[in-house]
């Protein structure tokens, strides 16, 4: 749930001091060479922002810049490097679209303010924000400080960090972003159960979600909201499924394409973006348990029509690996992928595996 920045760098303590540094308010991944980087930056997005550094062995960081901005054209990229050539700076800005050229070393507080206007410069591409006024900075920090501990289920921590951001905020008058915390502090509130009276929780529930849809109907629902909208659909399921301005929270989740196609279990569209919708809830990325579990997901899609043997599971998945081993590999994967769809739609029965008819919809069979 929170944002994601790539450091790349060949400097194992840059690495580690600056990783230490955003770990706090992001999901940060780290490359040691431009070869790992474009790799994590092609299999690991999205990234709100890439930093990197000039001086690589193999790639520069100007050349880097470009083979990232073609893999990922919207993610945000900063440049560090220890020479302060006009030269590298020109190139950087010129063929890389570089957002900040900082030199080495970099001061917590430029690096910081840096990187925040990267992030809302990801997400607002048509106007973006330097929240150079320290409050403004500040409220952002809290802002990606809740996203963080969201993502790590420290409800608590993430109530107070979201809360502290919109009251600096609202105080700034900045109210897109006061209502962007509201709906993910309305997230937080409805995964972590944070109050121990239900009917209190829902009372405040629903005056934080109506308050905040009031707004954005008032002002209209700005496409700068779509790459927070795995943050925000929490919010809007429970507004939809509550009856809460539901009418208009549907075309939201329309317009989205976040609003699943039938009452299956399961839906999952393949003609055009990918999608997989469980319970009429998109599944993100962060939602697969592992790699294998997801794989194995789509080999069993491709096969909907089959009961598919372990046996050729084996073979495809781990068939360099001894028969014991795959199979134990086999049950761990089986295991992490019914934790995501539960044991009613993946069936393994004397050891066969499927998908179970009727409880799923796929696209191409009707368009088939």
């Amino acid at each position: 749930m929170a944002y994601k920045i790539l450091l790349v760098d060949d400097e194992p303590l840059v690495l580690t001091s600056y990783r230490r540094l955003l770990n706090r308010y992001f999901e940060v991944d780290a490359a040691s060479s431009a070869r790992q980087g474009l790799e994590l930056l092609e299999n690991n997005g999205p990234y709100a922002a890439v930093i990197i550094d000039y001086l690589m062995p193999e790639m520069n960081g100007v050349d880097l810049a470009v083979e990232a901005r073609k893999i990922a054209p919207r993610t945000s990229r900063l440049m560090l490097t220890g020479r302060g050539d006009l030269e590298i700076a020109t190139a950087a800005l010129n063929r890389g679209n570089i957002l900040f050229f900082l030199a080495k070393p970099c001061s917590r507080e430029e690096f910081l303010r840096a990187v925040t206007t990267a992030v809302e410069t990801y997400r607002r591409p048509q106007g973006s924000v330097n929240p150079t006024d320290s409050r403004s900075q500040k409220a952002f920090l809290f802002l990606y400080q809740g996203l963080k501990s969201w993502a790590q289920k420290k409800y608590p921590k993430a109530r107070e960090s979201l809360q502290n951001s919109r009251a600096i905020f609202q105080e700034l008058n900045n109210m897109d972003d006061f209502a962007r915390a509201g709906f993910f502090l309305a997230g937080v509130i409805i995964e972590g159960d944070l109050e121990s009276e239900a009917q209190n929780k829902a009372n405040k529930l629903e005056l934080l979600i109506e308050q905040t849809l009031a707004y954005y109907q008032e002002q209209g629902f700005p496409e700068l909201i779509y790459p927070d909208k795995n943050l925000f659909f929490p919010a809007l399921n429970w507004a939809y499924r509550n009856n809460c301005r539901a009418e208009y929270v549907a075309r939201i989740l329309q317009e989205m394409e976040m609003l699943g196609p039938t009452n299956a279990l399961l839906q999952v569209r393949t003609l055009g973006p990918l999608q997989v919708f469980f319970q009429d809830r998109p599944i993100f990325e962060s939602d697969w348990r592992n790699p294998k579990a997801k794989k194995l997901f789509f080999f069993l899609l491709t096969r909907r029509q089959k009961k598919v043997h372990r046996d050729i599971i084996l073979e495809t998945f781990w068939p360099d690996m001894a028969p014991q081993a795959a199979a134990n590999n086999f049950s761990t994967c089986l295991y992490d992928l019914r934790q995501v769809f539960g044991p009613e739609l993946i069936v393994y029965r004397h050891k066969l595996c499927w998908l179970e008819p009727g409880l799923f919809w796929c696209d191409l069979d009707e368009f088939e």
